[in-house]
């Protein structure tokens, strides 16, 4: 048997943490984590396990090449969704159906396996493994699908699509799963890319666009939608001892910066990113729910609770979680802390191989843990990779405890399973191996009166916790009174995970006549328990219970309790007893009840009532009330005069500036909102933070209605020297260009006391006409556009591209072509959109000329190029023919060029990486944050180094458009007057598409002038950036950039 182990603490990751631990500043501990040589271990030898462990070869080539995910079925076979190694898109996977399902044996018993065959082929995508009642399902776009073998020749002869469809990108960020809840439910996960799921007679059953995890009986009914939001892959779920949701996902983003997390999953839970057309698609009960432990772009791709003793006690009822970018299995500690939990978490499986992709992790029934390495194939919205590396195959791994004895028959395979009395499959309730108390639990949790018996019994007499909390789970899949009724003796369980599970089976099987014990426990019992009482009330809509829960919010400040709590009025509904709360002494409860009420039907939150809590002394109290009235534009009458009291303040508080910036955008469409505004502009004494919140709230609704009437208001506006004041009012001027602001617009541009920024959004109103700026505003512009050692990058691409969209003179057009010839990638692709609607022999020809010189021409691709000389003539194409050959060779040749830099990827000073980064050159910054300074569009490289290897990152920089990190693909809206834009999605709401651009600027797009959207294809990054900086100006950004490992897990 093939074997390695080390010490973990030879892990360059384990001493830099250690040496970071211990107070070194700055940048020397990971200088002095990385002063050794680089690894070049492959497979088992880069691989680093704690003292005490062992790892070794599971399965590899040629019994698999591309494994992703697996699962075990009772006879110990291991199901694996294998990829064909392929980057399909959804079209693609669903035209050529590459991937497939494995089953593979260990036929001799040594932890090896050693046979294979394919179960299952033609297949999408396949993105899980559970054996379950004789069959194995799996979600494999766009199908939750349950596979059967009736021939028992080790093929899927039947395959039945149980819940479907869902969309996919081909990326694997869609559907996950399914996983098996302890009551018997199938729990599976989807991406925000839409589903419309239908029954088997075509009714609707669900529809929507957000991310959920979804929850469903093994034929796909009883469909439920348990939780979601605007994340963009919740990936994974496992569940404690007491059936509650643990899960991970990526793109957890309560802020600019991308996050991924291990979360608390919980009924109706509503989990960040903040997409309004997402998040809108559900009930809310205050803030987004909060994570358990927030990571970099860490890419979590796995999570399995460890049931065994195999590792030992300590271990027993840990989590594991793979990390794909990070090359690693983590071991997670969960304790309770409130009506949530906390995590400790430490590294249990490492490996240097940069090509190693940890894919999933699991448990085998001899407690041994299973890592699976799917290999360098994918490339499809992978934040580490950007060129596939089909050679770099994968592998599944063991980890065993050394000293750990081998389990007899783990799997109970000796036992009698076809004809074992209840009482018999009761006993095994209690077995140390979880394999066979499953397949007891299994059995016991078929509905009828010998079974139900035997669990009664075990919650009745002395019998252990483990098979108490087995026997509730076995009652929960009868679904019948009497299960019910002996469920319900397990609320009074000594045990707290008892008890808890308890209380989820009478929510989850809507058993009404546990309602008066889940009473109790609000006003009694743990947070645990206070939140999960109020999570089965939810499901069971007593209103009976309403004042019980409104009076559970006095000093409910978890926010887990507390969204339980107002979930559980939400699904009650119950609209008159809820609005009693309104009037409540405590603000928590008045709160609370408004929200609840907001969320009911429209008619449920009186609106006189409401609008008295504008007044409310709480200022949270204030400020949910604002938001509640806001969504409802009929109720001007009760924002007036608050809005009314608020502009005439002399000095407003920041809570009250946020509520009245609230209000005056919720109601500016009605005319005497405005007039309230357009009076308080009048005014000289107005505060500047009033007047600047004013102008911020009318450049966000736009320029109508009213605009010709407010003129004397915006042209006191762009004169003024505070430039906050400023910004709004020439967003106004350039939204409408025909009012004749271009005089107002000039002199802004033409002031040299304002900043360049400013000036240029002055000049970009002047680029929105028809005919050319004045020379004077053309020069500024072009002299922006020029890149020198002291020009920041920012400016100049908003220079380039004013100078992109404008109209121009002749004398104009030459200095636009000068432009060319010295333009860097940043700013050549927005400047050259000018010259395709320009024509001219001389000018073409020159162009031409202009571009041969150009550092920028690697940022071109061989489209953008044929997009320039098309209107020219033919002579200036053919002068263009041998720039476009050069183009093309290029792009076929990435493996090449790639191999040309070989010498950056070793070596490097990372201080003078860091000048490169935040240099005006390379204008990394622009895009980039690194540990909060930079720009937000990209990426945040804080913890860059620990998932990407320097191949990694030089591979981005050279060719940012070979694949997009997840969550970062460019968006192409089509305007219907042929313009394009690009940038990335910023919000989308029922009215407008807003995306950021290249130059940090955000643009609105109404809808109606929308004639196509999609994903692009050209990274907002440029291209061809290495060949702007010194081959050791890269060596050391590479170097820098792979030194930063500041927020890995």
């Amino acid at each position: 048997m093939i074997a390695h182990s080390i010490m973990s603490s030879r892990s360059p990751v384990a001493l830099a943490r250690r040496l970071h631990l211990a107070g070194l500043p700055g940048l020397l501990w990971l200088a002095l984590a990385f002063a050794g040589p680089a690894r070049a271990e492959t497979g088992l030898a880069a691989i680093r396990v704690p003292p005490g462990f062992t790892v070794e070869l599971a399965a590899g080539p040629p019994l698999l090449r591309y494994p992703m995910l697996g699962g075990f079925d009772e006879q110990g076979r291991l199901y694996v969704c294998e990829s064909a190694g392929g980057n399909d898109d959804e079209a693609g996977l669903l035209r050529k159906l590459p991937n497939f399902i494995r089953r593979i044996e260990d036929t001799d018993g040594d932890g090896r396996f050693d046979r294979g065959t394919v179960f299952a082929d033609r297949m999408t995508f396949p993105e899980g493994a559970l054996w379950h009642e004789g069959a194995l399902y799996t979600t494999s776009p766009p199908y939750l699908w349950r596979l059967r073998d009736t021939d028992g020749d080790g093929i899927a002869d039947q395959r039945d699509p149980i819940v479907g469809k869902f969309r996919s990108y081909g990326h694997a960020g869609d559907i996950h799963g399914p996983f098996l809840a302890p009551d018997g439910r199938l729990a599976f996960t989807d991406a925000p890319l839409g589903h419309e799921i239908r029954d088997a007679t075509g009714r609707l059953v669900h529809k929507g666009t957000a991310a959920r995890v979804f929850l469903c009986d093994g034929d796909g009914g009883h469909l439920e939608s348990f939780c979601g939001g605007g994340t963009y892959n919740p990936i994974e779920v496992a569940f404690t001892p007491a059936g509650e949701m643990i899960g991970i996902m990526t793109w957890y983003n309560p802020d600019e910066a991308r996050h991924d997390a291990l979360v608390h999953f919980v009924l109706n839970g509503v989990y960040p990113r903040r997409v309004d057309a997402w998040i809108n698609e559900f009930k809310q009960t205050g803030p987004l729910m909060p994570a358990i432990t927030r990571y970099g772009t860490v890419a979590p791709s796995g999570i399995v609770r460890y049931r065994s003793d195999a590792f030992g006690p300590a271990f027993k009822d840990s989590f594991f979680v793979s990390y794909y970018n990070t090359h690693r299995v983590n071991r997670i500690v969960l304790a309770r802390d409130g009506a949530t939990f906390r995590a400790d978490e430490t590294p249990f499986f490492e490996s240097s191989d940069p090509d190693f992709r940890a894919c999933d992790v699991l448990e085998d029934a001899d407690g041994s843990l299973l890592v699976i390495d799917t290999g360098g194939w994918f490339i499809n919205g992978c934040p580490s990779a950007k060129i596939a590396k089909p050679e770099k195959l994968g592998a599944i791994y063991r980890v065993r405890k050394s000293d750990a004895p081998r389990p007899r028959d783990p799997r109970g395979l000796a036992l009698d399973w076809k004809t074992p009395s209840p009482a018999e499959l009761a006993g095994r309730l209690s077995d140390p191996r979880p394999a066979v108390a499953d397949r007891a639990v299994a059995m016991l949790g078929r509905p009828n009166d010998p079974n139900r018996v035997a669990l009664a019994a075990l919650l009745a007499g002395p019998a252990s916790e483990t098979a108490r909390l087995q026997a509730i789970w076995g009652l929960a899949r009868h679904r019948t009174d009497a299960a019910r009724e002996r469920i319900r003796s397990g609320l009074s369980d000594a045990s707290l995970d008892v008890r808890l599970a308890a209380a989820r089976c009478a929510g989850m099987d809507r058993d009404g006549a546990a309602t008066p014990q889940l009473l109790r426990w609000l006003d009694g019992g743990t947070p645990a328990e206070r939140r999960e009482a109020a999570s089965a009330l939810s499901r069971l809509a007593r209103p009976e219970a309403v004042p019980a829960l409104l009076g559970a919010l006095v000093g409910a400040s978890d926010r887990f309790l507390e969204h339980a709590l107002i979930d559980a009025l939400i699904g009650i509904n119950a609209a008159d007893s809820t609005a009693k709360g309104l009037v409540h002494p405590s603000a928590a409860v008045r709160r609370g009840a408004l929200i609840a009420l907001d969320q009911m039907a429209p008619d449920a939150l009186p609106e006189r009532a409401a609008g008295s809590l504008l007044e409310d002394p709480d200022p949270t109290v204030r400020q949910t009330a604002v938001s509640v009235i806001g969504k409802r534009p009929a109720w001007t009458q009760q924002a007036i005069g608050r809005v009314r009291a608020w502009l005439a303040a002399a000095d407003l508080p920041a809570p009250e500036l946020e509520s009245l910036r609230r209000l005056l955008g919720a109601f500016w469409k009605q005319e005497a909102v405005r007039g309230l505004a357009q009076a308080a502009l009048a005014r000289p004494d107005l505060p500047t933070p009033l007047r600047r919140l004013i102008l911020d709230v009318w450049a966000q609704a736009g320029p109508a209605p009213g605009l010709p009437n407010w003129r004397a208001e915006l042209q006191s506006a762009v004169m003024s020297p505070d430039e906050s004041l400023v910004r709004p009012a020439l967003s106004l001027m350039r939204a409408s260009p025909t009012n004749g602001w271009g005089d107002a617009l000039a002199r802004v541009a033409l002031d040299p006391a304002r900043t360049a920024g400013l000036r240029l959004g002055a000049a970009e109103g002047l680029a929105d006409a028809a005919v050319p700026m004045p020379d004077a505003v053309h020069d500024f512009v072009v002299q922006q556009a020029r890149p020198t050692s002291q020009s920041n990058p920012v400016v100049r691409l908003a220079a380039a591209r004013i100078l992109g969209r404008a109209a121009g003179t002749p004398a104009q057009w030459d200095a636009r072509t000068a432009v060319a010839s010295t333009a860097s990638p940043i700013e050549l692709p927005a400047l050259l959109r000018a010259f395709e609607k320009a024509s001219g022999e001389p000018l073409g020809l020159r162009l031409v000329a202009a571009l041969r010189q150009s550092p920028g021409l690697d940022a071109l691709s061989p489209d953008d190029l044929e997009k320039v000389v098309r209107p020219f003539d033919p002579r200036v194409r053919d002068a263009a023919a041998p720039l476009l050959q050069s183009l093309q060779t290029r792009a076929g040749a990435q493996a090449e060029r790639l191999k040309s830099l070989g010498s950056t990827l070793s070596g490097g000073n990372p201080a003078a990486g860091r000048e490169v980064f935040f240099g005006s050159k390379a204008g990394c910054a622009v895009c980039h944050r690194i540990a909060g300074f930079g720009g937000t569009l990209g990426p945040d490289l804080s913890s860059i180094g620990e998932v990407r290897t320097r191949r990694d990152l030089l591979e981005a920089i050279v060719y940012p458009s070979a694949s997009f990190a997840r969550g970062f693909e460019p968006i192409q809206v089509v305007r219907k007057n042929g313009e394009v834009e690009a940038g990335l999605l910023h919000q989308e709401t029922e009215a407008s598409v807003e995306l950021t651009r290249a130059d940090q600027t955000i643009l609105g797009i109404p809808r109606g002038d929308i004639a196509s959207m999609g994903i692009g294809s050209v990274s907002l990054m440029p291209q061809g950036l290495d060949g702007v900086i010194a081959p050791e100006e890269l060596r050391s950004l590479l170097a820098f950039l792979a030194g930063l490992k500041g927020q890995s897990p």
